[in-house]
């Protein structure tokens, strides 16, 4: 879960999901890269890597630690442990800075 929450990028894509029903590593990378993430995250903004990066690297630790799942088709959702850890970010963030 440290791993999960420790990189920013990760918690914006939490953030993105939640409440979001769901959404393919695409679009969150276009949500991402203009600015519903927050300031705090790696600059990158071309979509189609952070796309990629998304897939690759940050999809499957979030999964990992059980707070998102990802079909075969690549749409990710928060899962009901995610949704409770997303509702609590900013308290983590501010504990932590």
């Amino acid at each position: 879960m440290i791993r999960a929450l420790s990189d920013g990028r990760r918690r914006s894509l939490l953030r993105v999901l939640h409440g979001s029903g769901g959404l393919d590593t695409a679009e969150l990378a276009r949500r991402v890269t203009r600015g519903n993430a927050t300031a705090r995250d790696d600059a990158c903004t071309d979509a189609d890597v952070v796309a990629v990066d998304i897939y690759h690297r940050h999809l499957p630790v979030l999964a990992d630690a059980g707070l998102v799942a990802v079909d075969r088709e690549g749409v990710a959702a928060v899962t009901d442990r995610g949704a409770a850890v997303a509702a609590s970010l900013d308290e983590f963030e501010a504990a932590v800075s």
